[in-house]
């Protein structure tokens, strides 16, 4: 199934003005995917991949990606200052996402280049590349990551994880998962002081 040169470019020209340095890096990009771009049962593109043993791994619905996607929005926690998304495939969760929270940042993440070289090339993704709420770190180090988390101030923080994706690269997210799940703790301890108190006393208790 052949990509539109015309979503790639409306993609492109956002993408450039939100984050030059990606959009020169998806410009530049000269891997080839390891996914297949397929149609999906409504029309919409989704993309599979086959393993050597034949076994089909779609990373959105077959069926229908949008509504997929939506229903799995609606599992974000809804008190989250910023909400950080794990596994970008081809955008349709972080757009159904970016709809349902509007007030925060949203960042999200994602371990493979071509994946979302693929996606800019298949779905248009204006409305979330525009929105300057929206932050992209594509396959980019822990630490950048962690850098830039710690330089937000959320008054909650939350995320969620698109196993499609984060399942195929767990050795990428999961530093990041624990870098959210320290942040979130920190935030609990600053809003609930009993807490670290009780956790120190039973630190005490184990050590004595």
């Amino acid at each position: 199934m052949s990509t539109s040169d015309h979503i790639f470019d409306e993609n492109m020209a956002v993408l450039h003005k939100m984050a030059p340095l990606l959009a020169d890096r998806v410009r530049g990009y000269g891997g080839r995917p390891s996914w297949e771009l397929v149609p999906a049962l409504n029309g919409q593109v989704t993309a599979r991949t086959v393993s050597a043993e034949g076994l089909v791994r779609h990373i959105h619905s077959s069926y229908d990606p949008e509504k997929e996607a939506l229903r799995w929005a609606g599992l974000a926690p809804r008190d989250a200052g910023t909400l950080a998304v794990l596994g970008f495939g081809l955008g349709y969760h972080a757009v159904a996402v970016r709809r349902m929270h509007r007030d925060g940042p949203l960042v999200i993440i994602e371990a493979d280049p071509g994946l979302f070289h693929l996606a800019m090339r298949s779905v248009s993704l204006t409305s979330l590349l525009d929105d300057p709420l929206t932050h992209l770190f594509v396959q980019e180090s822990r630490e950048d990551i962690e850098r830039f988390l710690n330089g937000l101030n959320p008054r909650s923080l939350g995320y969620l994880s698109y196993f499609p994706v984060t399942d195929l690269y767990p050795e990428y997210y999961q530093p990041i998962r624990d870098i959210l799940e320290k942040r979130i703790f920190e935030r609990r301890l600053q809003e609930t002081p009993a807490l670290g108190r009780g956790i120190e006393g039973l630190l005490r208790e184990t050590m004595g």
